[in-house]
């Protein structure tokens, strides 16, 4: 099955496409938050608000030097590094959701 997602951090810009009914949910970085004048900080915020417009995933790049600053960023996408792998591992056990 074909899965589209809307790849921003602009609230503006995916209400009206996450409204099409069309995409299963939203993707982002962190250089599509700088752009949208956003940091970590405000994914929580970004990700409750993508929730309540009624799609089913939200992924969020991953950032960081070390597990842990990977396995701070929520429920990231992870590259394949060894810190990426030791974080998906510590994420999963926090019973987090991750994807490789």
């Amino acid at each position: 099955m074909l899965s589209l997602y809307v790849d921003t951090a602009v609230r503006e810009d995916a209400a009206p496409l996450l409204g099409l009914g069309i995409f299963r949910g939203l993707t982002t970085n962190p250089l599509l938050l700088q752009r949208a004048g956003l940091s970590a900080e405000d994914l929580p915020d970004l990700v409750s608000w993508v929730l309540e417009q009624g799609v089913e995933e939200v992924f969020c790049q991953a950032w960081g030097d070390t597990a842990r600053d990977l396995v701070a960023c929520g429920e990231p996408q992870i590259s394949g590094t060894p810190a990426g792998h030791l974080s998906t591992c510590r994420s999963q056990w926090g019973s987090s959701q991750s994807r490789v």
